[in-house]
Formats: C-alpha cells, sequence, structure tokens
C-alpha cells in the first residue's frame, strides 16, 4: 500500500507539476494550468529572462521547457495534454524524430531529471546548456524530416 501510494502521489506531482519541496525553501507550489498552456514560446521566453534576471534560475528553466513545449506544439509535433509528463513529450520526439533524439534526452535530463525533480542547483551556464540543446531538437524538427510531415 505504501508503494502505490508513493506512486499515485508521483503521478499527481507529475501531472500538475507540484514542487513537494517549495514550502521549505520559501516557494510557492504551481500547478499547470489553462493559462500555461495559452502563452505562446516567446512568452515562454521572455518569462525566463525576467527569471534568470532575478536569479531565479530554477522556474526560468521550467519556463525555457515550457518555451520549447509550446515551439514543439506549434510546429504541431506534439499536443501540450494536461497530465503529459516531460518524459512522455520526450518519448513523441525521440518516435517522431530520432534524429533529435539525444538532444530531446538532454532537455528532459536539464529540466526534468535534475533540476525540477531532482532539485538541482541551476544557474546561467545551466540556461544556456538548455537553450543549446532546445534549438538543436527545434532545428532538426524545422527540417521537415520528422515521421508525420506533410
Amino acid at each position: 500500500m505504501v508503494v502505490s501510494g508513493c506512486a499515485s502521489f508521483s503521478w499527481w506531482s507529475e501531472i500538475f507539476h507540484l514542487d513537494v519541496f517549495a514550502a521549505a525553501r520559501g516557494t510557492e507550489r504551481r500547478p499547470v494550468t489553462d493559462e500555461d498552456r495559452a502563452q505562446t514560446a516567446e512568452q515562454w521566453r521572455q518569462e525566463a529572462d525576467r527569471l534568470a534576471a532575478q536569479g531565479n534560475y530554477r522556474e526560468a528553466l521550467r519556463c525555457r521547457y515550457r518555451a520549447l513545449v509550446a515551439e514543439l506544439a506549434d510546429r504541431r509535433l506534439i499536443d501540450q495534454v494536461r497530465g503529459r509528463t516531460s518524459g512522455d513529450y520526450e518519448r513523441a520526439v525521440r518516435a517522431l524524430v530520432p534524429e533529435a533524439a539525444e538532444q530531446s534526452s538532454a532537455v528532459t535530463r536539464s529540466f526534468s531529471k535534475r533540476c525540477w525533480y531532482g532539485h538541482e542547483p541551476s544557474d546561467a551556464k545551466a540556461q544556456v546548456v538548455f537553450d543549446e540543446a532546445a534549438r538543436a531538437v527545434v532545428d532538426e524538427v524545422g527540417t521537415g524530416r520528422w515521421k508525420g510531415a506533410h
């Protein structure tokens, strides 16, 4: 029953992108909302830049990741769906654009496994590394060579 409860909690925290350690750090928990999905990739990037300028690199990285998801959705590669995880998005990109698999994995590791859920500190350098990997994914998608491109 404990394992089931942990799995359930993990599932809910992933769906709503809850930061379970937020209270300990004095930051608020922030679920993904319909408003989040309505933001454009450019709006997400602007928010990321604003947060990074304030030194809030963790939230900035989250916004950079949301910008990538929005960009890929705009290009009709993926759909933004409540409940999809960063792992779900990574698997979709890997399946549709195998040439971007390495960069897609790097983006997911940087955001999800290290910074967001792994609670590793982020900094300006991590933002640049993330941006380079995300740009490589977008560039590969932009070639139109992905499965499903018309």
